[in-house]
């Protein structure tokens, strides 16, 4: 040999030169053809503890392992298998590997090296004559790598929650993960493999679109509307690439998706959200514009209702000057009566509950959706219940019924007719609700809005008193009116029902406990105070109208009187004759010092001073707080003379340390209509 090896196997066994030339092999070619192999060649015992009698240079290029470091199979095992669990796995299969019935099988194992390093190694052994085998080696290391990282990647793939699809250029599937198939709703990749990706596409001219375009510029991201194979729609954001090689050849079309569907519902809900903050903002802002043009104009409505009343006072009323000004008297009130509706949008607070004839409620709704809606829908009632007074709050219950009213408007398409009908019911006789366990046994006024529009679906009844659901488009409404209707009929210890048919219209029934009282109707009295007064009031508003008509019609009445315009001003008077002051009379919004901080004041200097509370505002959380804190009672603007004169009265006849707080005053025509709102 050129480098001085000898070709015959050293140390072998004389029997290996026989065994070679039994083969029809002369022994010096076949090893000197073995020497120069591209394989690694062993030629060895088929026992696993005999002796390796032969390895050719590759298979030492390969282990870096002579002939004189693995003399034996023994050592050999040793040395490329240090783990003993691995070596104990290869000498498990020895037996297979040498068996005359599996030869040329080839096996792969991992190899520890001379030098330390882990190489796969192909085996293939075949028989050279009893006990003897030759065995060849190939380094595939490299080649297990790349099929190791390939597996790698497909495992990744098929295991990623993400939908992952390859694609040829003429748009055919060569590849779809698990989570492609269970998004799209397939079983097997049978069903897809090889078909048109425009297949899967609810816009497949869209689908195409995109393809072309992640072709000609290297990828595409956004969303489309994707279609399953039982044909529903749903949305996927989608992340298309071209696929190269090292040499920048394009390859194939890939794409990952990811199922849009609870994030589309996530962001409609949090623009529900976003429009519902928009919409409180938008409300919040018109009822603070509500309120207080309704103060400023209750201020002005007091100068006038007042004054028309002291100029009354001294005519004939069947003169034409005492019809005049009974007239502008009547016109005075019913301007109190839309401020009292004014404030009634703005209120914040408690329900107001009083007894409330729901007759008289329904009559004003029908009175406003007459006015309100087209004039080819008819509105009527119905009022058949011979009990129909509730413990509530006129303001909710109004709005309340009007929601209903105007939800039958549009439910109606062009012509049609609505009614608002009442009946009284026994619970206990009407056994079928009382075992919905909805209300307790008692009576009951049914309150029934029926309209002939089209009916509520079936599949939408279930939600139609959620919050924010809503069947109307953009615009039209936030879903808040009907689950609004439903809480105000539990907050009045009722309850509402729906029935509805598609195409014959539906019918709302609220439900509330009825009362045995009567509401007694309201007289419009001819608001004279009697004379008689006595004392010293300190009259502090900062509309000089309001000061100048009360400061008469309390001299009228006996008192004497101190006007201020502002709460600085009323300190001051009271500091100038402390002790000589009965009964302040002070308004809430004032400038400098508010009515409030006024307050406070006055019971931290004197504190038993007799204080009423006047505000061009409903008696709201602020009037409370402030009743709560001594002052003796709230008179509501705009208020005729005699309410001025009965809260006087009462006032000075009550006990300064005021034990019991004393009723609202206010204008009778307004205060029968209008539940309590914000101070101020």
């Amino acid at each position: 040999m050129p480098d001085g090896r000898e070709c015959t196997p050293t140390g072998g066994p004389p029997e290996t030169e026989r065994i070679v030339s039994e083969a029809g092999l002369q022994h010096g070619l076949f090893f000197q053809g073995l020497e120069g192999a591209p394989f690694g060649a062993v030629v060895a015992s088929t026992d696993p503890t005999g002796e390796i009698l032969y390895v050719n240079r590759t298979f030492t290029e390969i282990t870096g392992y002579t002939l004189a470091d693995t003399p034996t199979v023994p050592a050999w095992l040793l040395r490329a298998y240090p783990d003993e669990d691995y070596r104990r796995f290869v000498l498990g299969n020895w037996g297979l590997d040498v068996h005359p019935d599996q030869m040329h099988r080839d096996v792969i194992y991992e190899v520890t090296c001379r030098d330390g390093r882990r190489r796969s190694i192909q085996f293939r052994a075949s028989i050279l004559g009893p006990g003897l085998m030759f065995v060849m080696l190939l380094d595939v290391s490299e080649r297990e790598r790349v099929t190791r990282e390939l597996k790698l990647r497909e495992d990744a793939m098929a295991s990623s929650t993400h939908a992952i699809v390859f694609a040829s250029f003429d748009r055919r599937l060569t590849y779809v993960n698990p989570a492609f198939l269970r998004l799209w709703g397939y079983e097997d990749r049978s069903e897809v493999m090889g078909r048109d990706a425009l297949d899967f596409w609810d816009q497949p001219e869209m689908a195409e679109w995109v393809a072309q375009d992640a072709y000609k510029r290297g990828h595409w991201m956004g969303e489309l509307e994707a279609r399953r194979k039982d044909g529903t729609r749903f949305p996927v954001w989608v992340s298309a690439s071209l696929a190269k090689d090292a040499a920048g050849k394009p390859l194939c079309l890939m794409a990952w998706f990811i199922d849009r569907t609870e994030q589309r519902a996530a962001e409609q809900h949090r623009q529900l959200l976003l429009e519902r903050m928009r919409h409180s903002e938008r409300m919040e802002a018109i009822g603070q514009l509500a309120g207080g043009i309704a103060h400023d104009f209750n201020n002005i409505l007091t100068t006038i209702i007042g004054n028309a009343e002291l100029l009354r006072a001294g005519l004939d009323r069947d003169s034409e000057e005492g019809v005049l000004i009974g007239e502008i008297l009547k016109a005075g009130l019913q301007a109190a009566s839309l401020t009292g509706k004014l404030l009634a949008f703005a209120r914040r607070g408690t329900r107001h509950a009083q007894p409330i004839d729901l007759h008289d409620v329904l009559r004003d709704a029908e009175a406003l959706l007459t006015r309100a809606i087209d004039r080819r829908i008819a509105v009527s009632l119905d009022l058949g219940a011979e009990r129909s007074v509730v413990l509530g709050d006129s303001g909710q219950l109004h709005a309340a019924f009007l929601n209903l009213g105007l939800n039958a408007r549009d439910a109606i398409a062009e012509a049609g007719r609505i009614v608002l009908a009442t009946r009284n019911r026994s619970l206990a006789a009407d056994a079928a609700l009382c075992r919905e366990g909805e209300l307790p046994p008692g009576d009951y006024i049914e309150v029934a809005v029926t309209d002939t529009g089209s009916g509520i679906p079936e599949e939408i009844r279930a939600r139609i008193f959620e919050p924010f659901f809503t069947t109307k488009g953009p615009g039209r409404g936030t879903g808040l009116g009907l689950s609004g209707v439903y809480g105000c009929a539990k907050s009045h210890g009722g309850s509402l029902r729906l029935e509805s048919e598609i195409g014959r219209g539906s019918t709302f029934a609220v439900l509330l406990p009825v009362l045995d009282d009567t509401v007694p109707e309201t007289q419009l009295d001819d608001g004279q105070a009697e004379a008689g007064g006595r004392g010293h009031i300190l009259l502090v508003d900062d509309e000089e109208g309001v000061r100048h008509y009360a400061e008469r019609l309390l001299l009228a009445l006996g008192y004497r009187v101190t006007c201020c315009g502002d709460g600085l001003e009323a300190l001051a008077a009271c500091e100038r004759a402390p002790g000589t002051v009965d009964l302040v009379i002070l308004d809430l919004v004032m400038p400098r010092l508010g009515g409030a901080a006024t307050l406070r004041e006055l019971r931290q200097r004197y504190g038993d001073l007799r204080v009423l509370i006047a505000s061009g505002y409903d008696q709201g959380l602020e009037a409370e707080m402030l009743l709560r804190e001594g002052a003796m009672g709230f008179l509501r603007k705009p208020f005729r003379g005699a309410d001025l004169a009965a809260a006087v009265a009462r006032c000075l006849d009550a006990s300064p340390a005021g034990p019991e707080r004393l009723p609202e005053a206010g204008t009778p025509a307004a205060a029968d209509e209008v539940p309590p709102g914000p101070a101020g």
